[in-house]
């Protein structure tokens, strides 16, 4: 009789980058971790704007700085102590998610007291982002491949984002909370202010989303760190294959994939990712190769070489549809 095979038998690889501006300081938090049937990558980038308040029993760290800690710790406890979510129905997934992190939250800012000194106008009491990907697997996989059905949960508040890359290319899978509505690229040319975020007050909306995931790719959550200060969405997705396809080993892939944010980012930066289906990390990397080089001729030498910007947006077009593919229902596409 064949011994059973585990869901985590195919989880190839998995890998987090994080890089703080500040040392000591950096107000993003993440979380990744595995059971059996299950695993989790999650990101929280504190909002320093709205949370720039410090509170002296808490080490004079900022309320952003203690929420993405208070919210990632949540998390952690939630996936431990309901064995990787299996002892949670999925439909109770997003409650109970939450239920932990306003609990967490709520126990930082009872330790708080009145003791915040503010620094702007401004200002909620320990506000976060949250993207969280729970991927969680059938009970029995096939005795070869990966093409048995897995649920893909997306959870988060904010812009911190979730993601898929196959081999169709990258896709966001969430959508960001922003005041005024826009597309990747629009975000990157105009910031917009966040209309959503996880706070101490518990007035926010933690979204959900559960995709069947049945093919070959890889899932991974990022902070805006990670890829806001980039020229596209098509640089972003060409930054983590180069990284992927020129590195020696896994370890080489997370040093250079490190080095590459650490060079382009003006902020924290977090990214956390789980790899699905490949056998080998070479195989991973074979994988993406005929796609890097897709990327590089028809994207980003045209674009790293037009003078006016106009073959940018031009070429967004083109690539948008397969990179909001997953994102069939956000308002910007019926305008």
């Amino acid at each position: 009789m064949m011994k059973k095979r585990l869901f985590s038998d195919y989880l190839d690889y998995r890998c987090v980058v994080s890089g703080e501006m500040l040392k000591d300081n950096g107000e993003d938090c993440f979380c990744c971790a595995l059971s059996d049937n299950s695993a989790v990558a999650a990101v929280f980038d504190g909002c320093g704007g709205l949370g720039a308040c410090r509170y002296e029993e808490l080490s004079e760290k900022t309320g952003a700085y203690v929420a993405s800690r208070a919210a990632g710790g949540a998390l952690l406890d939630w996936f431990q102590e309901t064995e990787g979510g299996t002892a949670c129905p999925v439909e109770r997934t997003e409650s109970r998610i939450r239920e932990y992190i306003d609990r967490s939250i709520g126990i930082c800012s009872g330790c708080a007291g009145d003791t915040g000194v503010f620094s702007g106008t401004m200002v909620r009491d320990f506000p976060t982002t949250a993207a969280i990907a729970l991927v969680r697997g059938s009970e029995e996989f096939p005795r070869s491949g990966y093409d048995a059905p897995a649920l893909l949960q997306c959870l988060w508040a904010g812009d911190s984002r979730i993601y898929f890359l196959d081999e169709d290319g990258l896709a966001q899978l969430t959508t960001d909370d922003l005041r005024d509505r826009q597309d990747a690229m629009a975000n990157l040319e105009s910031d917009s202010p966040l209309s959503n975020v996880i706070a101490a007050d518990g007035n926010y909306v933690l979204h959900e989303k559960t995709l069947s995931m049945k093919k070959t790719g890889i899932v991974f959550a990022a902070t805006d760190g990670c890829f806001g200060y980039l020229p596209s969405p098509m640089h972003f997705e060409y930054m983590i294959l180069m990284c992927l396809t020129g590195a020696e080993s896994p370890e080489g892939f997370e040093r250079m994939l490190d080095e590459s944010i650490r060079e382009i980012a003006g902020d924290d930066y977090s990214f956390a990712l789980l790899g699905f289906g490949f056998g080998e990390f070479r195989i991973m990397q074979d994988f993406f190769r005929k796609r890097v080089q897709f990327l590089e001729e028809h994207y980003i030498l045209p674009i790293d070489g037009d003078q006016s910007g106009n073959l940018t947006r031009q070429l967004w077009e083109e690539y948008r549809g397969g990179y909001e593919r997953y994102l069939a229902d956000v308002e910007w596409r019926r305008t």
